[in-house]
């Protein structure tokens, strides 16, 4: 038990931290990270490539077939995510929306095991709950015009959501000193 409570506190806490983060670089997260990623997708191509020619023929045939045009391709994937991180990082508020969308189902489902121990005021839990968990369903659908204003409602979400929950676990950490 002790250690469910730990993980939903770190949890938390890095869901604040990152909101602040991106809240306060909205940008410049985003573009890092695809900096990365597409340096590190060039590097494997480029790997794959040189494999390619320092192995014998008689050799590569059989072990690398597609290494230079697969080191190509890699290397032409990873520029592409690098000159199109705009495009690419429209993916990434989908997927922490979604993230934020089960984290508030699970915040509910904690909500309503408050209702079922017992809790009077486990309502202002569930409401918040069904707010992270509406928000990130409205991240989930919206077309997000701007990367900028992207981030900042992402990082407000999980502002929100990270707060949310360390107010839930302390409740829930204060029920059970109760009952003990």
């Amino acid at each position: 038990m002790r250690e469910t409570r730990r993980t939903a506190l770190i949890n938390a806490l890095v869901y604040t931290a990152i909101g602040v983060i991106l809240i306060i670089f909205p940008t410049l997260i985003g573009d890092t990270l695809c900096y990365i990623l597409g340096g590190g997708i060039i590097a494997i191509g480029s790997i794959e490539i040189i494999g390619y020619f320092t192995i014998p023929a008689e050799i590569r045939s059989m072990q690398k077939p597609y290494g230079m045009i697969g080191g190509i391709i890699t290397i032409l994937i990873g520029g592409f995510i690098i000159i199109r991180s705009d495009l690419i990082i429209s993916i990434i508020p989908f997927s922490i929306g979604l993230m934020i969308f089960v984290n508030g189902i699970i915040a509910v489902q904690r909500s309503l095991n408050l209702k079922a121990m017992g809790v009077y005021n486990y309502k202002g839990s569930l409401v918040g709950a069904i707010l992270v968990a509406v928000f990130g369903l409205v991240m989930m659908s919206n077309p997000f015009q701007s990367a900028k204003m992207m981030s900042i409602i992402l990082g407000a979400g999980l502002v929100v959501s990270g707060v949310s929950d360390l107010l839930l676990q302390y409740r829930i950490n204060k029920q059970i000193k109760k009952d003990l």
